[in-house]
Formats: structure tokens, C-alpha cells, sequence
């Protein structure tokens, strides 16, 4: 993170890489508020020094202060294709297969919305 600007300049309850892993557990938990990331996050970080869960505000505090940059900065590192040329079924022809596996948003049911995502169909082909 000290590549993206984000060094710690003091001691924090969520310093910059705590924020980092609160930031991925959120994304593998999106069902869940705040106070239950953290208490997530607090169970698999007990094992390296006790740490009390944060209250809403200081979570924000934190993520403000992270910003988006170390995150892209991870996913750039990070995300590469699984399939190599030589995995078998995972290329048809010179192209690869890739899944969608069915993530959905909910977002705020107005008019613009509506206008700019669209409505979910019957699969009638309505």
C-alpha cells in the first residue's frame, strides 16, 4: 500500500491494511452490515492480536482513507485468467470460456434507473 500512498501515519483500530482486508471481506459477505464485517474480521484476525470492532463511522473513516487505488492496484496484481491454452474445455476454437455467475445489484426502483438498467423480464421473452 505504501506504492499507493497509503501508509499508516499512526496507529489506528483499522489501518490502512486492515481496511484493505475489510474492504475483500465485504465483497465475499454483501448480505451483511457493517458491524457483522467486522465482527468477521475481527474472528480471523484474533489469532494475530486482539482487536475490538469498530463502529460505523470509523469503518467509513477508514474506507474514505483508503480510497479506491490500493484495491486497483491488488485486483491488477492479482486477477489473471485460470485457463492456459492447454486446459482442455476451456477454449472453443482461439476464443475463452468464460461464465457469468449471475451476480445481481438491487438498486433504487426509479424512473432513471429503470430507463438506464431496465426492468427484469418474465423470460417470455417480454
Amino acid at each position: 500500500m505504501a506504492g499507493c500512498g497509503r501508509v499508516d501515519q499512526r496507529s489506528r483500530l483499522l489501518p490502512a491494511r486492515v481496511a484493505v482486508y475489510f474492504v475483500l471481506v465485504m465483497c465475499l459477505f454483501s448480505g451483511h452490515g457493517y458491524e457483522e464485517f467486522a465482527r468477521l474480521l475481527a474472528h480471523g484476525l484474533e489469532r494475530v492480536r486482539r482487536w475490538q470492532v469498530p463502529t460505523k463511522a470509523a469503518i467509513g473513516k477508514a474506507r474514505r482513507r483508503l480510497g479506491p487505488q490500493p484495491l486497483k492496484v491488488l485486483f491488477e496484481r492479482v486477477c489473471r485468467p485460470v485457463a492456459v491454452p492447454e486446459t482442455t474445455g476451456s477454449w472453443y476454437r482461439r476464443w475463452r470460456l468464460v461464465a457469468v455467475d449471475g451476480t445481481t445489484f438491487d438498486v433504487p426502483g426509479t424512473q432513471d434507473n429503470a430507463v438506464f438498467f431496465g426492468r427484469p423480464g418474465s423470460g417470455r421473452g417480454q
